[in-house]
């Protein structure tokens, strides 16, 4: 039974969050440790993931945050699930959300490990900074990302630990607190490039994962590198020239784990998705790592007259709308809720779930959202009024400037900067206020907002 759980660290993996977990608690094994977090004792946490948790673990998590919020966090996901079709990137992330049993090599795309990621890496000076701060040291997620050898903070090289990055058949946890050292090995110093090599990595990895991000192409992408940097002969690509010399160029930067020639020509068919082999071959060709996550008008441009998409059609057969409808329904839920609930903004102020974007989401139809009773029920279950969904970003509003001000010191100005909602529209929003929040903060709200509900009816 789980009485405690220490505070996760900035970056941390979650695997290191239980390395410590085990070690705070007082547990007599790795065992016990293992009985009080995962299901069944079959069912071991992921060094880069998490596992299959039992109830009362996922239940101390939320009081955190929430396991999706965990999985992109604090996780590798970001570095599997990045460059993958939007929908299997989705569907990915509500599989690993629900918290059951899967298979992540059936999810995303999984290569075999290089010697130089072997190994849990960590970095001299984090472990050092760490202590000083929190009086412990923690497995960093940004450490572990294949072919990172350096840490950008501290331009320090990396070095491994003796814990392997893989799964042992008998679990054990393996803090880094244990595990790790602050004494810097002497090496020669870091080649610039590859300082700058490794924080393009790491900014690719940390940008944030939004799912309405534009659904790209990454092979178009790199084709349209390919092209503006010389290596086409009129429609035929000099692929082995631009691999021949993306080699030099990594080999002088001290790299070894180079792509090969046979990922290079998959990457840019569109059938590989690794994160090292995509990155490899943008940096190589100087593409900013924005401009490779959301590309330009002119990348775009380019994509649309010589890579053309095929428009998918809503004729499609009545048991092809069974499965297109089962199939998108596992994931198609949690893209609802994050614009319902404002997961996708930065500010997380809720949204309004319309149907031009959902059907813009599905590539359907109107009419064939209507084919599709799953996902239908679902987009019904979150439809709403403009004024129902002007009351909840009121009340949103409300619950953050009560955060930091005094009831008093709210001004309906503050309310309508703050959730975008118009004073004139305040009085729609009134009516249904109760529909969302219990009656003092209605009441609140209302007495906030009365100046401007009273003005205007004045003016009537």
């Amino acid at each position: 039974m789980i009485a405690y759980f220490p505070e996760i660290y900035p970056d941390e993996l979650v695997y290191s969050w239980f390395c410590r977990h085990y070690i705070h608690s007082g547990s007599i094994s790795h065992r016990t440790a293992m009985k009080d977090l995962m299901y069944s004792k079959n069912d071991a946490p992921s060094k880069e993931f998490i596992g299959h948790l039992n109830e009362n673990a996922v239940n101390f998590i939320r009081h955190n945050m929430s396991v999706r919020d965990l999985i992109l966090n604090h996780t590798m996901y970001p570095q599997y699930a990045r460059f993958i079709p939007c929908k299997k990137r989705q569907y990915a992330l509500v599989q690993m959300s629900n918290n059951t049993s899967y298979d992540l090599h059936k999810l995303m795309p999984i290569s075999p490990r290089n010697k130089s990621d072997a190994y849990l890496k960590y970095c001299p000076k984090c472990v050092s900074e760490d202590r000083r701060v929190y009086g412990e040291t923690y497995w960093h997620r940004v450490h572990q990302i294949r072919g990172v050898n350096m840490c950008i903070k501290h331009n320090c090289l990396l070095q491994q630990s003796s814990v392997i990055s893989k799964n042992n058949q008998t679990f054990v946890f393996y803090p880094a607190e244990y595990y790790t050292t602050d004494i810097i090995n002497k090496h020669e110093n870091p080649i610039n490039a590859n300082i700058e090599y490794c924080e393009y990595l790491i900014n690719i990895f940390q940008e944030p994962m939004s799912i309405l991000n534009l659904e790209v192409d990454y092979k178009d992408v790199l084709n349209y590198l390919f092209f503006f940097r010389g290596y086409t002969k009129g429609s035929v690509k000099c692929i082995q020239k631009m691999y021949d010399d993306m080699k030099t160029k990594y080999s002088s930067m001290g790299i070894s784990n180079i792509c090969s020639f046979d990922q290079v020509q998959r990457a840019l068919s569109g059938k590989q998705y690794d994160f090292n082999v995509i990155c490899q071959i943008a940096f190589f060709l100087d593409l900013r790592y924005l401009d490779l996550l959301s590309p330009t008008k002119e990348i775009l441009k380019w994509i649309n007259v010589h890579h053309p998409h095929t428009i998918k059609s809503d004729k499609r057969e009545e048991v092809d709308w069974e499965r297109y409808d089962k199939e998108s329904f596992w994931w198609f839920e949690q893209f609802v809720m994050d614009i319902y609930y404002g997961k996708n903004n930065q500010n997380g102020r809720p949204e309004y779930v319309s149907e031009k974007m959902i059907c813009k989401q599905l590539d359907v139809s109107p009419d064939g959202l209507k084919n599709m009773p799953l996902c239908y029920g679902i987009y019904n279950k979150y439809k709403e009024s403009y004024p129902e969904n002007w009351a909840r970003r009121i009340i949103w509003a409300y619950d953050k400037l009560i955060q930091t001000k005094k009831i008093k010191g709210i001004y309906s100005s503050d309310i309508r900067k703050i959730s975008g909602v118009k004073e004139k529209n305040f009085i729609e929003a009134n009516e249904h206020l109760l529909k969302y929040a219990d009656n003092d903060k209605a009441k609140n709200i209302r007495n906030i907002i009365s100046k401007h509900l009273t003005s205007t009816k004045n003016n009537c």
